[in-house]
């Protein structure tokens, strides 16, 4: 269904059923509880993910330097 609006009249536009806000009814609570094993939680995936971003990083310069000797090794190597 298409709602025409001519003019300056803005009262169509208002009732269209499409614009009205809806309510959603989520399946689990969004509350968040806040006791002492969820900080415990909390702090623990968030110790593992500085780790992992760690050890991402850390194996990133490793593989780049490692190639670059490699590479270099082998040209050294033809001279």
């Amino acid at each position: 269904m298409i709602t025409q609006v001519s003019g300056l009249s803005s009262g169509v536009a208002t009732k269209d059923p499409r614009r009205k806000a809806q309510r959603i009814q989520f399946r689990h609570s969004t509350q968040i509880p806040y006791q002492s094993s969820y900080n415990k939680e909390y702090e623990r995936q968030r110790k593992n993910a500085l780790w992992t971003s760690v050890y991402i990083v850390l194996g990133s310069v490793l593989f780049t330097t490692g190639y670059f000797l490699f590479t270099g090794s082998k040209i050294a190597k033809n001279y």
